[in-house]
């Protein structure tokens, strides 16, 4: 039977074994704590892309320790698996390429990373896989309501009277909405804060490279 691929991408880095232990460590973390990329990113207080282009090996893209700090609030465990690997013989900080592929097939994302390095002697490629979350149009459309709804009591309440950071806006609105017995996704947030900033209920501005959120002021 042929095997229908939804969507491909590919992408590569030269990082060393240390750098990828990391990485990799991170997506294991992501995954099992039920968390997409952008919901980390918007966690984080980053762009939609930034946890994307880390898992893709991106250079540039690195976690400061503040980072760390909230990923070790909102993740069930950080370091979930660690690779064995065997001792590089150039060295563990040597940068070496490590090549990355994501392949969605019927509703699962499957990450596969070919590496130079070892385990046990074999040379094995790194191996996950994620279940694409898919929600129905009328289903989000009912969730997004529900978050703009509760931003406006947050915002009635003086939540925003000072800037808010995005982990304490989810946590506040989940508070509000597991009420109702409703199950939200930090990255849910997104378009109803936007929407807020349209019309001028809401500010945003970037601390330290993080996004946070206030009331917009009278005029």
């Amino acid at each position: 039977m042929e095997v229908v691929v939804n969507a491909e991408r590919t992408y590569s880095g030269i990082i060393s074994q240390e750098e990828f232990k990391r990485r990799w460590a991170l997506i294991k973390a992501r995954i099992l704590s039920g968390y997409s990329q952008e919901d980390l990113a918007f966690l984080l207080g980053k762009p939609p892309y930034f946890i994307r282009d880390y898992e893709d090996l991106n250079a540039s893209s690195k976690l400061a320790l503040e980072d760390l700090e909230i990923l070790s609030v909102v993740l069930k465990n950080l370091y979930p698996e660690i690779l064995p690997f065997d001792r590089d013989e150039t060295g563990e900080n040597e940068k070496r390429l490590v090549r990355g592929a994501a392949r969605e097939i019927a509703g699962i994302c499957y990450y596969t990373f070919t590496h130079p390095w070892t385990i046990d002697g074999k040379n094995i490629k790194i191996v996950t896989e994620e279940k694409v979350l898919c929600v129905g149009v009328n289903t989000l459309l009912e969730i997004n309501n529900n978050i703009y709804e509760s931003l406006l009591n947050l915002i009635a309440e003086g939540c925003f009277n000072n800037w808010c950071r995005p982990l304490e806006l989810f946590q506040l609105v989940n508070k509000q909405l597991n009420t109702r017995k409703a199950s939200i996704r930090p990255s849910y947030l997104i378009p109803a804060i936007y929407k807020l900033i349209a019309e001028k209920k809401l500010k945003m501005t970037s601390d330290r490279f993080r996004f946070c959120y206030k009331v917009q002021d009278e005029e």
